[in-house]
This record gives C-alpha cells, structure tokens and sequence, in this order.
C-alpha cells in the first residue's frame, strides 16, 4: 500500500520548537519577599534561641559550672583560702528556685581543692587561724568548723539571715549582723553566748570591719549611713552620710591596716541632659574616710568589692567602666594597674589580699577564682 505522502497529496513542514525562556524565580517581587521573611523569621528564632540557652552554655563551659564565688577568707598563715559559692537550682514543685551554696576550701600555693563544708557566706578565719566562721546554708545560723579538718565544732543560733561575720583581732568575740535586724551582734566566740549588742541603726547592716587594734568596729546599712563605733564604750563616734546601693543590699566598708583610713562605696545619681532627654545613672565612687575627724581625705572612681593590701599601700576594688580589677597606689590616690579577669561574661564578686600581700585572689560571676602575683600583676593560677 502506498503511503499517502508519496501519491502527489500536500505535505506539511513542522516548525521546530523552540525553547521558551524561563522567568527567573529572584525577580518575581512576591517570592523574593515570601523568602526575605522567612530568613528573618529564621535568623530571630536562633538568636532568641541562643539568648535562651546560653546561660547553660556558659555553666557547663565557664570553670565553675554554674557556682558564683560570692566571698573569700585566707587563714592567717597564707596557705588556705576558704570560698563561699551559690548558684541557683532548678524549681522545685512550687516553682520557687532554691539556693544551692558550700564553702570550698583550697590550698592556695598548689591550687588543689582540700574539702567542701556544707556552710555559706559571710564567711571568717579566727586570727590564730584555728576556726573558720561561717553561715549556715539556710544563712540563720553561725557554724564554727575546724580550719585544719573542717569538722563542725559548734552551731549559735541566730533569727534572722546573716549578712556579716567578723573576728576580732584577739579572737575572742565574733560580731555578726543582719540585712533584717538594725543592731549587731557580739559574741563570745569560744562559748556562743551572746555578749552584747550595738543599737544605732534605722534599717539592716550588710557589712561590718575591725579596726586591727579592735577598739572600733564600723558597719554599713541600708539606711544610707556607715558607723564607726567605739567597742568599749558601746558608744557612736561618728555617723558618715554613705548612700550605699540598698536596692542591691551594698554598703561596704574596710578599715586600712594602720587603723587611719576608713573606705565605703557611695552610690549617687547622676543626671545627664541632652536636648530635650535627660538620663540618669546610678554612679558609685569609694570614699576615703579620716578615721580621726569623720572627714572626706579622698575620693576614687571604684566600686565594690574592696580589699586592702596587708601594709595599706594598696587597694584593690571593681570599676563601673568595665569588669576589669582596679589596682590603686591607696596613698596617691592614683591607678597602678587594671586587670582583666578572663572568662565568659565576666563581673567582679569578690578580691581579697593573702595575709603577706604577696598575692591577691579575685572571683567573677562566671565561676573563675584567680590568683594574682602581686609583684608583676600576672596570672599565677586559677582555682577549678
């Protein structure tokens, strides 16, 4: 049979087809816009995510997973250092959040970790460095220990939280004070009998110090006033205007070791205008009181924590500038040295000196105890 294309019958040609040019997706304003939202969307939930994680982040990873060095006291031989540490737990059944607290004690020259006691701060070596002083870890009582093999010695009772425990230089009273009492408390430090009491304050007293011959004891409140007491008299001798930062519960004071100079931390606000907005800050400085005429002899730009080096030629404080510690020639009034102290999101919580000044101890809310030479201001360990 022939094929119908061969018998003279008209033929047709197909046009080749030609491929259509496809419109590309990235210029099409709806898409574009769809997918920019997206990646928005996307790049706001990770970062909220990340805020929110990493605060754990920085407990499982910061060297003291999770525990904040809120005090420190060196025995008097230099060699231990005890440390009082909290962090916060996880809820309990009635969605309340627990304070978990101890109190490590360290060899200082080694850097190993001796025991743990089950105390927290304030916390205070006795002078002939036998005894070491601390809250309960409810913080409403006083627990002695035994500062060689830390076995719990004797327990004093007290009613309210404890904001302060000191030796006196003889060792025989221990005074203690309480951000919920307005007095403060002297005891017999061998016997826990209550020997008497200062009356003076209008609010809670956060902070307390001996003089080292321990005729006076100074104490800081929240009602904005730090007072320098005579011990055998019971009696005030000066009361010096200290707006210290009771929405925070500071008011810290220390003696120098010679006795002569008192340093606080006073907190004032500061208004700045620009235009039509003013702002105000809240800017702390440390005041250094004469101890003989109640008067000012000098100010710096430092806030608490506070330390005095042994022969009083040194001071040591934080700064509201940065997170660094702040090293000041205590008799010029000028800054020798700032320190950073490394770690992740970093805040200064704690700087003590060792009794021979040789080294200073520094704590920072991402759980780092560091010790510091003092000579040459470097790192010499850190305690973990």
């Amino acid at each position: 049979m022939q094929n119908s294309y061969d018998r003279g019958q008209p033929t047709y040609t197909i046009p080749a087809q030609h491929p259509q040019p496809r419109r590309s997706t990235w210029k099409n304003p709806w898409l574009v816009g769809c997918f920019s939202l997206i990646a928005i969307l996307v790049l706001s939930i990770a970062l909220l995510f990340w805020f929110a994680v990493r605060p754990f982040i920085a407990s499982y990873f910061t060297p003291g997973n999770g525990y904040i060095p809120s005090a420190a006291a060196f025995a008097p031989d230099g060699h231990t250092l005890a440390v009082a540490e909290f962090k916060s737990g996880p809820p309990d059944k009635n969605q309340e959040t627990p304070r978990l607290v101890h109190v490590d004690l360290w060899n200082a020259n080694s850097g190993l970790k001796l025991r743990t006691l089950a105390g927290s701060d304030p916390i205070a070596f006795s002078p002939d460095g036998r005894i070491l002083a601390t809250a309960s870890q409810d913080g409403h009582a006083i627990l002695l220990w035994n500062g060689s093999s830390g076995t719990l010695l004797h327990t004093f009772a007290t009613h309210n939280q404890i904001s302060s425990l000191v030796y006196s230089p003889d060792g025989h009273t221990l005074a203690s004070s309480s951000p919920d009492d307005h007095s403060i408390t002297l005891w017999d430090a061998a016997h826990g009998t209550i020997l008497r009491t200062l009356v003076g304050h209008t609010a809670g007293i956060v902070s307390l110090t001996y003089s080292r011959d321990g005729s006076q004891l100074a104490s800081g409140s929240l009602d904005h006033t730090v007072k320098l007491w005579d011990v055998a008299s019971e009696k005030v001798l000066y009361t010096l205007p200290n707006p210290g930062d009771p929405d925070l519960g500071h008011n810290p004071v220390q003696f120098s070791p010679d006795g002569h100079t008192l340093v606080s931390v006073i907190y004032v606000d500061v208004s700045t205008t620009s235009g039509s907005v003013t702002e105000t800050s809240h800017t702390g400085h440390l005041v250094l009181w004469n101890v003989s005429s109640g008067k000012v002899q000098g100010t710096l730009s430092g806030v608490d924590p506070i330390a005095f080096s042994s022969d009083g030629h040194t001071l040591a404080s934080g700064t509201q500038k940065s997170s660094n510690l702040i090293i000041w020639d205590s008799t010029r009034g000028k800054q020798q040295q700032s320190l950073s102290i490394g770690g992740f999101e970093n805040g200064l919580t704690l700087v003590i000196f060792s009794p021979d000044g040789h080294t200073l101890v520094s704590g920072s809310n991402n759980g780092a105890i560091e010790i510091w030479d003092v000579s040459n201001w470097q790192l010499l360990r850190t305690l973990r």
